[in-house]
Parts: C-alpha cells; sequence; structure tokens
C-alpha cells in the first residue's frame, strides 16, 4: 500500500509540474509573440582567444567563431524546463522560509516599490523620497513602500519614512528619479510582464565571471551579443511566470557563492582600476543570463523604452537632499 500511495504522489507531482510548465511556456509565448515595440541594440562581435593573466585569474574573451558555431535556438517549454525545473535554480525550504518571512509583515496592495539603502547613501535616498512624494504618490493609489536597511546609523533609521507597500513589484536603487509620465512604463509593465533598465549596455561577457556561467551551464559565446542589465530599476508583475522563472531562479542564485559571487568581490567589484581584469556584476550579471536565458534576442521588449527628448526614469548619482526627512518631520 505504501508504495501504491507513493506512486500516486509521484504522478501527482509530474502532472502538477507538467501542468505549470505548460502555463508558463504559453506565457512565455505570449509575451514574446505581442506586437513589437522599441529596438534591439546591436553589439559588435569581437571574435578570438585572448587570454588575460592578472592576479591570477585566468580571463578569456568570449568569441563567436569556430568554438561556438551553435545558436541560441531553444524552444520556449525548452527555455522554460532550463530554469524552473532545475535544481540549481530552485530555493530550498529553509531558504524559502527565510525569504518569505520579509513579507509577512507586509500587507497585501496593488503595487510594491522596494528599494535598500546605508548610510553612504542616505541623503541620496532622502531625495529619492522627495521625488517619489511629489512625483508618484500623488498619481499612484493603493500602494507600499518597502525600505530595506542594510546600514543605517541608528538616528538615520529614527529620521527614514518606512511605508510598507500587489499588481506591480517595483525595485529602484537610491539614485532613481521618476518623471510624470512614469505610468508608461508600469503600463508595459502589465502588458509585457517586466520592464528593466538596460543603462549603458556593456556586453555581459565582458563584466560576467567564468564561473557563474558554469552554475547556469551556458557556453559564454552564446551571450557575446547580450547587452547587460543596469538593474537600477526594474518593475515586475505580480504573477506566476515572473515568480517562477526569474525571481525564483534569480534569488536561489543570490544564494549561492558559485553562482552570485565566484571569486574574491574585493578583487572583481573594481574592475576599472584593475583592467583587463574582468568586472563582475554579481546580482546584475545573474538577472541579466537569466532575462537572456528566457528572451534572448527578443528581451528589448521588456527594456524601458523612452522617447527620444523625453526619459520617464532617471539614473542621478549623487543628487542629495540631506535635511528632506528632517524638514517634512517638523
Amino acid at each position: 500500500m505504501g508504495g501504491q500511495a507513493s506512486q500516486g504522489e509521484d504522478r501527482a507531482k509530474l502532472t502538477s509540474t507538467a501542468a505549470i510548465v505548460n502555463e508558463l511556456t504559453n506565457m512565455l509565448k505570449e509575451r514574446l509573440e505581442l506586437p513589437k515595440e522599441g529596438h534591439p541594440r546591436k553589439i559588435k562581435y569581437q571574435c578570438g582567444n585572448i587570454n588575460y593573466s592578472t592576479n591570477s585569474y585566468d580571463i578569456r574573451k568570449p568569441c563567436l567563431g569556430a568554438e561556438c558555431k551553435e545558436k541560441f535556438n531553444r524552444t520556449y517549454e525548452d527555455r522554460v524546463k532550463d530554469v524552473v525545473l532545475s535544481s540549481r535554480y530552485q530555493l530550498e525550504n529553509d531558504q524559502l522560509d527565510a525569504i518569505l518571512s520579509l513579507g509577512r509583515s507586509v500587507p497585501v496592495t496593488d503595487v510594491i516599490i522596494v528599494s535598500a539603502v546605508s548610510s553612504n547613501h542616505f541623503d541620496e535616498m532622502q531625495m529619492m523620497f522627495k521625488n517619489l512624494h511629489e512625483t508618484v504618490f500623488p498619481t499612484l493609489h493603493n500602494f507600499r513602500v518597502v525600505l530595506f536597511d542594510i546600514g543605517l546609523s541608528p538616528e538615520q533609521r529614527r529620521l527614514s519614512l518606512v511605508d510598507r507597500a500587489r499588481k506591480l513589484v517595483i525595485w529602484q536603487d537610491a539614485s532613481v528619479r521618476w518623471r510624470s509620465q512614469y505610468k508608461d512604463i508600469f503600463d508595459r509593465a502589465n502588458l509585457y510582464g517586466l520592464q528593466v533598465f538596460l543603462g549603458g549596455g556593456d556586453k555581459v561577457t565582458a563584466n560576467t565571471l567564468h564561473e557563474t556561467f558554469e552554475y547556469m551551464q551556458e557556453r559564454e559565446c552564446l551571450f557575446e551579443a547580450v547587452p547587460e542589465i543596469a538593474n537600477a530599476v526594474a518593475v515586475y508583475k505580480a504573477d506566476t511566470f515572473n515568480k517562477l522563472a526569474v525571481l525564483t531562479p534569480w534569488a536561489r542564485c543570490a544564494l549561492e557563492p558559485s553562482c552570485v559571487c565566484p571569486q574574491d568581490p574585493n578583487v572583481v567589484r573594481y574592475c576599472g582600476k584593475l583592467r583587463p581584469l574582468r568586472c563582475h556584476r554579481f546580482d546584475q550579471s545573474a538577472l541579466t543570463l537569466l532575462l537572456a536565458k528566457l528572451f534572448y534576442d527578443q528581451r528589448f521588449r521588456f527594456e524601458i523604452q523612452q522617447p527620444e527628448n523625453y526619459n520617464y526614469v532617471e539614473i542621478q548619482r549623487k543628487t542629495l537632499a540631506p535635511n528632506y526627512f528632517q524638514n517634512i518631520n517638523r
């Protein structure tokens, strides 16, 4: 009887898994077959096996030559299976419990804006809230803001405004500044499921260590033309696809040093001073690769499109409002 019950449970699990894969595959297909908006950025392929050796790290420049003739031609179903069924992208029970515990005190609302701040970005964060108060809050309804303290002083923590923010989840750095037509980005996120900020568009292969590709079981040369995501601002539709195919795999990678931080962070973080040592973007590299695995050359559909003479959102580092919280709390 026990064996029969176990077999029944296994069949039920397989049926449930197949249903999830089918649902996510249909969602991916629907999104990638929506009318095209925007244009992909083209990056020139630079081929040739060039090896650098700096600080004992061997850095190979990937290429699309004889060593990598295959193309990224995976079916929608294969893309989904890769990030949903593989154990390397699934959270362990204790990991999932720890993550869920962070949100148990946050009430359910339509929109959640999430950010994090440390002491050295406190004044920049005050300017972020000034921008939110003046531009976003007057026209946005049924929302909460969740601010993670990742290194504030007791006095800074006392001064901070912490509002706890369902249809959309928005991540933004302290340097993000919204402008009056920001809802166009939110509308695109509702349509396409996701909107991310591209930034400078450096190649992901230039700023991601070998070990991250190895963890994801990918060949670097396949991603030579993929621009990296800046990750300063992202708008996620709160749906099954983003939860299971994007955020869960990304969270698991963040908890695995061999994925998100495979080498000494004090070495690879300061790549600008140590060229030709490859820079590594940690969470940014991981998200770029995950989205490329799902969307590849159609990722531009999910990138924030800004008119030629007007930006819906800007990154303004070092724009500060040192006394903003003190003034509004008087």
